[in-house]
């Protein structure tokens, strides 16, 4: 039984979904309601949906929702769940650059190689600093001065 209202075309997690977390959730004792969370939580856009709508999804209560979120494995169970992600993206976009390179795209290649360590990537740094004229020409003012053996008088002026 679902519980609250669902928004127009969402349907609750199904079992399929439950069995993607299941070994994550039985190793790292997850419960059932935290189970089904877990699956509303890998959905595409899950980010988007209000908590509302994620209890209504998995099936659960805002008490609920708030106990779980609260619980160290089932914040340890959307740790792993989170990296398996973002490696599995990675993977993606590492293919797809390769993939590009193979076509011959010469930025891919460049990429490519560098991450290969076949290609040393070298910046060039240059600073440079406007200081204006006449902040410049005091300091030149003051470094003849100097050399002279001249006294400088500097005044302090304090900001606040």
């Amino acid at each position: 039984m679902v519980r609250g209202r669902l928004p127009a075309g969402a349907s609750p997690v199904s079992q399929e979904e439950i069995d993607n977390v299941a070994q994550i959730a039985s190793v790292l004792d997850v419960t059932e309601a935290g189970a089904r969370l877990l699956a509303v939580l890998m959905r595409d856009g899950s980010e988007k949906l209000s908590m509302t709508v994620k209890c209504g999804l998995a099936d659960i209560s805002q008490d609920t929702y708030y106990r779980l979120m609260r619980d160290p494995r089932m914040v340890k169970a959307i740790a792993v769940i989170n990296q398996g992600m973002i490696q599995a993206g990675t993977f993606a976009a590492t293919k797809a650059l390769v993939e590009r390179a193979a076509a011959g795209d010469p930025n891919c290649i460049k990429v490519v190689h560098e991450e290969a360590g076949l290609l040393q990537n070298v910046q060039v740094h240059k600073h440079e600093h406007d200081i204006g004229v006449n902040m410049l020409q005091l300091f030149r003012e003051n470094q003849k001065k100097l050399k002279q053996g001249e006294v400088i008088d500097v005044e302090v002026i304090e900001k606040g």
